[in-house]
């Protein structure tokens, strides 16, 4: 799903469907970024990529901003959101420019998980909750 950004207000359905939107993201998958948010029915129209556990500067945010005036918003990872709340001036300057979002993350056992809870259940020694 998705959310406001900065103020986690989810957003409902397909809230985004068909919307224009400028997609940013310091991850190492941008392109699998890119692809969910088709997936979702978002019109991609410009993308920016930074490098994996990047930090955003004033000159990053002025690019973004500049970029965004294809779009009817900017959309980023719930990673790279959590980013820019640890700078609140670059937050400052976000709510009065185009609406921000993040694509909520979830984390999940793609194989494997009954060797983790073995593993988990043996470090806790039975001990749980």
């Amino acid at each position: 799903g998705f959310a406001t950004m900065p103020g986690d207000e989810p957003l409902t359905g397909n809230a985004l469907r068909g919307k224009r939107v400028l997609a940013f993201s310091g991850i190492g998958s941008h392109r699998g970024f890119l692809a969910s948010l088709r997936a979702e029915g978002l019109d991609v129209a410009a993308d920016i990529r930074f490098r994996d556990h990047h930090v955003y500067s004033g000159k990053d945010l002025d690019g973004i901003l500049e970029a965004a005036a294809v779009a009817d918003a900017c959309v980023t990872t719930e990673k790279d959101m959590v980013r820019l709340l640890a700078d609140p001036r670059l937050m400052a300057r976000i709510g009065a420019a185009v609406p921000f979002i993040y694509a909520v993350a979830t984390i999940g056992i793609l194989r494997g998980e009954a060797l983790l809870e073995q593993a988990v259940s043996g470090v806790l020694g039975g001990r749980r909750g």
